[in-house]
């Protein structure tokens, strides 16, 4: 065989050869490093859970049974909420806040903020962005179909996460109606779902219910769901043993 001259090309032997470290976890068997969406119809209980998931990764503390690989600093982008809601949902859930959990309710810089601020401040190893479609908007026009602007706009985001060493989690939306796919139901088109490496949902069936499903695909964890029910005493989802 002739020499490979491009450094970027492996011959399949080399590439048996290498090897790699494990993935990284943020909650074991749960949520690995990486570009998550976390989607579901709105209003039930979609920021209830991101919270949930922000307080247990930077205070250490188990969530649906699992504990968080270390302790990490999360900035939120709370961009559908304000500061005294916000302020009300963490006494809610009776857990003390760290100092590494950061949030604002305000980001209008885009990007090349966003990028500096998490370089900047390196203990940050987990942002959420509430919501995608708040932060960083479908564009659709130029000639692209809608599957070429999901892909950009996803694109964008996932460099993001690897320029600064950072997991992004977004906060998305499901479209309406039916898919027997339920990674479909996710709002826009498969260029979204393709593009992340990891996928959450969280489904009722009635608006209203406290009782949930939490589906989880991706790259680096298996198949996962699991039944879940919304205490209102606290406003946090926990496994519930009721359902089958």
């Amino acid at each position: 065989m002739e020499q490979i001259v491009n450094p970027s090309i492996l011959t399949a032997t080399e590439l048996m050869e290498k090897e790699f470290p494990p993935p990284e976890w943020l909650i074991e068997g749960l949520l690995p490093e990486g570009l998550t969406v976390l989607s579901g119809a709105p209003k039930i209980g979609k920021s209830w859970l991101s919270l949930q998931l922000a307080l247990a990764v930077t205070t250490g503390r188990p969530i649906f049974g699992r504990a968080p690989a270390s302790e990490k600093g999360v900035l939120l982008l709370a961009l559908e909420d304000n500061e005294r809601r916000l302020k009300e949902r963490i006494t809610k859930c009776g857990i003390t806040p760290s100092e590494n959990f950061c949030i604002t309710t305000n980001w209008k810089d885009g990007i090349p903020a966003l990028r500096q601020f998490l370089l900047d401040n390196p203990q940050i190893k987990v942002c959420i962005i509430d919501t995608l479609a708040v932060f960083l908007p479908s564009q659709g026009a130029g000639g692209r179909t809608t599957y070429d602007a999901d892909v950009v706009r996803m694109g964008v985001l996932r460099d993001l996460g690897r320029e600064t060493n950072t997991s992004l989690k977004v906060i998305h939306h499901d479209k309406q109606g039916d898919d027997p796919d339920w990674a479909s139901k996710m709002s826009g088109s498969n260029g979204i779902i393709g593009t992340a490496d990891t996928l959450i949902r969280l489904s009722v069936k009635t608006r209203g219910n406290k009782q949930a499903k939490l589906e989880v695909t991706g790259r680096d964890v298996e198949d996962l769901e699991l039944n879940l029910k919304l205490d209102d005493t606290n406003m946090s989802w926990q496994i519930d043993q009721g359902q089958d």
